[in-house]
């Protein structure tokens, strides 16, 4: 999941990705797939347009980015004990 709620596309290297769909991948993923594509066959113009759309930084960044990741598996691990 991306803090801007879409997913992260783009190129490093010879290295091509896609992740962070954030509960939209349905819809998402087959365009990035295109885009994707197309890039890998030559054709990057549409995938470097796309790219240019980053995620933000973590809230709160490098000092709080730990704690908070603890902090969530923390919750969510309790959640998953409760509920089941």
């Amino acid at each position: 999941m991306t803090t801007s709620r879409l997913p992260h596309v783009g190129r490093y290297g010879d290295v091509y990705f896609a992740h962070g769909y954030s509960g939209k991948g349905v819809i998402l993923s087959t365009l990035s797939g295109k885009l994707l594509a197309e890039a890998i066959t030559g054709d990057a113009s549409r995938l470097d347009l796309f790219s240019t759309l980053s995620p933000l930084p973590f809230p709160g960044g490098t000092a709080l980015r730990g704690p908070l990741y603890v902090l969530g598996m923390l919750w969510y691990a309790m959640r998953d004990r409760i509920k089941h």
